[in-house]
């Protein structure tokens, strides 16, 4: 039906207005969002350009007729319209959802508010977002906004925005504690620990940003253990199989090579070579989902195409990511789907937040089927990452970082004072840096992933480090993304 402008104002965006100001400090969680949802839309006769202008994310909706659309969102994957049309849809960690029906993909973060430390996330609304026909460097967008029917969704919780942060978060610097080094060298011998002079004296502010830019809230840690494997008994073990989903069993795990490495397939190297994100940027994101689709091509010509795609192009260009404050693979590869990859000797990489110039990349290259392994998040588990991994290519992955390691020189990580605690929200875990998944292996009996980080050769293993596999070592089994390269 139509409705006015007026109407939509007053139902919508009355008092919900805020500035978006670097990370989005929002936290929703699947109980929240389940349910019944009205989304006033535009007609699709925008540019994509208008999620830079007309549709920002605080923008009201423009000043013409909308109509609405009435979805149910099921667990854990399923959405019906009101004509009973089935269609797909996920979370995106705890920022927002994607929503895809009817041959049409709708993307937004969730509303939040904020006063001083104080964040109310309104799980039931979502910010301006953005929706086209699915499809391929689509050229026809339209805006929406969502609410939830029913109960109130709101939760609260304390946050400092990356762009401000505490003055001695500047002023706090960095150094290398040999006693803590020697402590973990003596104490174990999974893993060593070293003194990285490039570190040394850096504020604690760049330390945050090079472990990924988003900062955790109070509380997003809970004394309560989430039961992941009566989460995924649920939700089941899935993984994509030409852009379809695929029970993976354990003859399908057992199938594949004890160890396994993109950095050797038949004496070549198949992966991006390691680069540095740089000082005083949360671009992690960009890198891993980036290097996921050069190494991809890397794969599919057996080493005969070796593009390597801007980082810094999602940085200025990607309004579906906050630039140096942060990003997610997901939404990456969704930017790559619908406005392409620069290559990297178009627009080299600065390590700042540009403005984004546009047309200075003409030349594209694109993704497509970007999912979750699992499907969906909340999915992923180290069976359905091994059986991508192994038969998509390299994939791009999130852990959390704490500050032991920074000091990591070679062996498989462990965290053993990480908090083994998750939240009482089956399916959520907290991350804050993303990575490169490039195989797996054992060392000494233990079983580890090999990953290809962004802080240069210098550190670790050349660039790469080994994390323990199968336990969700600091979270490194619960958001993995991987995506098809369409073009390059």
């Amino acid at each position: 039906m139509k409705i006015s402008q007026v109407i939509i104002s007053t139902l919508l965006l009355c008092g919900l207005v805020v500035m978006v100001n670097g990370d989005i400090p929002v936290h929703c969680l699947f109980h929240q969002v389940f349910g019944d949802w009205t989304f006033y839309r535009t007609s699709t006769s925008f540019s994509n350009d208008v999620v830079h202008n007309t549709c920002a994310l605080t923008n009201p909706l423009p000043n013409v007729n909308v109509d609405t659309i009435k979805l149910r969102l099921l667990a854990p994957d399923v959405v019906y319209d009101e004509q009973g049309n089935e269609g797909f849809w996920t979370l995106i960690y705890d920022q927002g959802f994607e929503v895809v029906i009817n041959k049409q993909k709708y993307f937004a973060f969730f509303n939040y508010t904020q006063q001083g430390k104080v964040v109310t996330s309104n799980c039931g609304q979502t910010f301006t977002g953005w929706y086209h026909d699915a499809g391929i460097a689509v050229k026809k967008f339209g805006c929406f906004r969502g609410i939830r029917t029913g109960a109130p969704s709101e939760s609260t919780h304390e946050h400092e925005l990356m762009s401000a942060p505490k003055v001695d978060l500047k002023n706090k610097v960095f150094t290398n504690n040999m006693e803590k080094i020697n402590t973990i060298n003596k104490s174990q011998k999974m893993w060593q620990a070293t003194a990285y002079p490039q570190f040394e004296g850096k504020s604690l502010e760049f330390m945050r940003r090079i472990a990924g830019g988003r900062t955790a809230n109070k509380n997003r840690k809970a004394a309560l253990k989430a039961q992941k494997e009566r989460f995924q008994t649920i939700f089941q073990t899935q993984a994509r199989v030409n852009g379809n989903k695929k029970i993976i069993t354990e003859e399908d795990v057992n199938a594949l090579p004890k160890e396994f490495s993109w950095t050797n397939v038949n004496g070549m190297n198949l992966v991006v070579p390691v680069r540095n994100q740089g000082v005083f940027c949360g671009s992690c994101y960009a890198f891993s989902s980036s290097d996921m689709f050069g190494s991809r091509v890397r794969v599919i010509t057996n080493g005969t195409k070796t593009p390597v795609y801007s980082p810094q192009d999602i940085v200025e260009c990607s309004a579906y990511s906050q630039g140096c404050d942060g990003g997610f693979m997901y939404l990456v590869s969704k930017y790559a789907e619908d406005y392409g990859l620069a290559e990297e000797s178009c627009d080299p990489y600065k390590g700042v937040d540009s403005v984004c110039k546009k047309d200075q990349c003409p030349k594209r290259a694109y993704g497509t089927n970007y999912a979750y392994t699992g499907g969906f998040y909340g999915a992923t588990n180290a069976k359905n990452m091994m059986y991508e991994l192994y038969h998509g290519g390299p994939l791009a992955i999130a852990f959390e970082v704490y500050d032991d390691f920074f000091n990591y020189k070679g062996g498989v990580y462990t965290h053993s004072t990480a908090l083994k605690t998750k939240i009482a929200e089956p399916g959520w875990e907290e991350t804050n840096h993303a990575v490169l998944l490039v195989g797996w292996g054992e060392e000494n009996g233990v079983p580890y992933w090999l990953v290809k980080n962004s802080w240069g050769t210098s550190w670790g293993i050349n660039g790469f480090f080994k994390i323990k596999r199968g336990t969700d070592e600091c979270d490194c089994e619960s958001e993995a993304v991987s995506a098809d390269i369409y073009s390059y």
